[in-house]
């Protein structure tokens, strides 16, 4: 079965990796900065906003590491790995 991220051009995968990166980076320093404030012992009317931020950001991090995976197999190609490309 044919996987979308396969019909990808190496360029526009290319940019799109550069910009998962650049997300990446920004919601890295989201958690920190979430984690830092929970840390402080916030009065519980802001406990609430820290553990649904916290929530959220666990979903867009999965999101984003599997779709940073995607692209890079669309640009090694087909049945390549990153691993196995770093190795060679």
């Amino acid at each position: 079965m044919s996987n979308a991220a396969d019909k990808i051009p190496a360029e526009l995968a290319k940019e799109l990796r550069t910009l998962a990166h650049d997300l990446s980076n920004a919601l890295e320093t989201i958690v920190q900065a979430t984690y830092l404030i929970s840390q402080a012992g916030p009065p519980e009317s802001s406990r609430r906003w820290v553990e649904l931020n916290r929530s959220s950001l666990a979903g867009s991090g999965e999101n984003q590491s599997e779709a940073a995976s995607d692209l890079a197999l669309a640009e090694l190609g087909s049945g390549s790995s990153v691993w196995a490309q770093a190795r060679a």
